[in-house]
């Protein structure tokens, strides 16, 4: 999709393509203060909540979002980055139902007339700012943040679910004063940005706690990532609730591709909630929003158990163990970390064993590309290499030392639609083929004819 909106984005630094150059002294949280006084948005007057993590952010925010908009509330959620069109970055999810748009994932997202009027009214503004040399220039992100707040002001939303980009500390969601701040987890990812250790890399995402006024939840961390994120609390006299602590989980197991749990909060017992999103991280999440919706009462918004227990199970997050196809086919997964790859891998077998498995993989070349490949080897299994079409693709050469170990049979192309069209006509009836390695892998599978007919056949249902 190449529309006026994206013509215009384009005209501003978009790091999320550049993420190897990236320099922090172009990122300026002063200068984006700066857009959002001229803006004068009163958003911050609603509940905000803030949240940060290696992995598993974005669909915390989601859990939480459809948690609230079951409850009656309207709901702003900007998350990122976008599968399809730019559009989903921007949404308002209500209780009433909504007709899903030609060419967006899901039905309750900014339309393309809405962003340019969006953009329209924050030109001028971004122009003055930009007169100043001293302001620097403005980013994609950092424009399509400030269009979020200016959208869910003129939608009068009841909250605000705000997904960090990148980091926590320096990133352009972290401008504005937020109410609950949330750290999912913390792993090894984008050292030459944030860090090399995960000391460093909690620090950054800590810095989404910054005021004695908010209250923070806390996910299952490694040992040297909580530490960091507790001194943070400790440093405003924040009392957090902390996975394992106050939060818990018990019961897991999958049932029919759904996973079932229960979940203790520090107020709550919820018994046998019913989850579409497949693994026992989704579990962990889960547990992490029901601990952010206690938090929101403080603002008055309430919320039943019995609210909190159908907003998780009708929890829509593409990409994550996204099943396509009656029976299933075709698996969207944009896992892009050993841990939560291995945790793909491990899923697969036990929803569908002795299913014939073949990989569509391709990784970002920040990524740890040798060790995510190490998950996929195993005797007998098929997996096509592939890139993606996004800059900061990795491209296999077939030089690479590590494919030398590869136990398993790997074919490399050059894009993930070369791929599809590669596989065996009768490979797609009889195997489960899986796209993976990164949401950009998925994005460019979601492009792919017959996976979109796919989609409309399976209305894009996480089972």
């Amino acid at each position: 999709m190449n529309n006026q909106s994206e013509q215009f984005l384009n005209s501003f630094i978009n790091h999320e393509h550049r993420l190897h150059q990236f320099i922090s002294d172009e990122i300026n949280l002063e200068r984006m203060r700066a857009l959002l006084h001229e803006i004068g948005s009163s958003v911050e007057k609603c509940p905000i909540v803030h949240v940060a993590g290696s992995k598993g952010k974005g669909t915390t925010c989601a859990l939480i979002a459809h948690i609230l908009a079951h409850a009656g509330f309207r709901v702003g959620l900007y998350t990122s980055p976008h599968l399809v069109s730019l559009h989903e970055r921007i949404r308002v999810l209500t209780p009433e139902k909504q007709v899903l748009k030609e060419g967006e994932l899901f039905p309750d997202t900014i339309s393309e007339d809405e962003l340019l009027e969006v953009f329209a009214e924050m030109k001028p503004k971004i122009d003055r700012i930009h007169a100043d040399p001293t302001k620097g220039k403005f980013s994609y992100f950092e424009i399509l943040t400030a269009a979020a707040w200016v959208y869910f002001e003129k939608q009068n939303v009841d909250v605000v679910i705000l997904e960090v980009g990148l980091g926590g500390r320096l990133d352009a969601t972290n401008a504005v004063q937020t109410d609950i701040a949330v750290i999912v987890n913390v792993s090894l990812e984008h050292t030459h940005i944030l860090g090399e250790n995960l000391e460093k890399i909690a620090f950054e995402k800590a810095g989404i706690i910054k005021s004695s006024h908010q209250r923070v939840v806390v996910g299952n961390l490694p040992e040297e990532a909580m530490a960091v994120v507790l001194e943070r609390c400790r440093k405003f006299n924040i009392q957090p609730l902390v996975f394992s602590r106050h939060l818990t989980v018990k019961n897991i197991r999958l049932i029919k591709r759904t996973m079932l749990f229960d979940m203790f909060t520090s107020g709550k017992y919820y018994h046998n909630v019913h989850c579409p999103l497949i693994g026992a991280h989704q579990a962990h999440n889960a547990v992490l929003a029901a601990g952010v919706i206690e938090m929101l009462k403080a603002h008055q918004l309430r919320v039943s158990e019995k609210q909190v227990k159908h907003g998780i199970s009708e929890a829509d997050w593409p990409g994550r163990f996204q099943c396509l196809g009656n029976p299933p086919r075709v698996i969207l997964d944009g896992a892009h970390t050993v841990e939560s790859l291995q945790n793909l891998v491990d899923n697969v077998e036990r929803v569908f064993p002795g299913k014939n498995q073949i990989f569509v993989f391709g990784a970002s070349k920040d990524k740890n590309i040798s060790e995510l490949v190490k998950v996929l080897s195993k005797e007998g299994r098929k997996v096509y290499l592939t890139s993606s079409s996004h800059p900061r693709r990795y491209c296999f050469t077939g030089e690479e030392n590590f494919l030398r170990t590869l136990k398993s049979n790997y074919v490399i192309t050059q894009r993930v639609e070369q791929a599809w069209e590669l596989l065996p006509p009768e490979t797609t009836e009889e195997s489960l083929v899986i796209f993976t390695g990164s949401m950009f892998v998925v994005s460019d599978a979601l492009k792919i004819a017959a996976i979109r007919q796919l989609l409309k056949e399976t209305k894009h249902e996480s089972i």
